[in-house]
């Protein structure tokens, strides 16, 4: 049986699954906050980071702002908006290397939470930019 999926469409469901993985870390991560229970985490330094002052702005914790990073990236790919993956994906990575920065070389700490959500930030802003610029990479 041969596989007559458009590669966009493929790529949008990728998009979608990958969003909803970020998503689930997000709920994770927001309910640690809200009952005050540590993350369960392979690395010894998930508390240092989510503790930190950086780990919150304006008062509300990170992960509240994932959630919405998240839920803005599915809602965009249901609606098969190329433009606003587009533009959600690129907000989510530029936050995303701002704070894995702060976690390399101010925090001097890792969480594998934040670096899960980072890699997925990383991989929506990928197929993003292959979608929005799909012509380009057409031979």
């Amino acid at each position: 049986m041969e596989n007559t999926q458009k590669p966009s469409n493929m790529l949008i469901h990728l998009y979608l699954a990958l969003a909803f993985l970020g998503f689930c870390v997000a709920v994770y991560m927001s309910y640690s906050k809200i009952a005050g229970v540590p993350v369960v985490c392979s690395l010894s330094s998930c508390e240092t980071v989510n503790n930190s002052p950086y780990a919150y702005i304006a008062g509300i914790p990170i992960a509240f702002y994932g959630l919405t990073f998240y839920a803005l990236a599915i809602n965009a790919a249901l609606r098969k908006s190329i433009r606003w993956m587009f533009l959600t994906a690129c907000v989510g990575v530029l936050f995303t290397g701002y704070f894995t920065f702060i976690e390399a070389f101010v925090i001097k700490a890792w969480c594998q939470w934040c670096l899960i959500s980072a890699w997925l930030s990383l991989c929506l802003f990928i197929i993003s930019f292959k979608l929005k610029f799909r012509s380009s990479f057409q031979s």
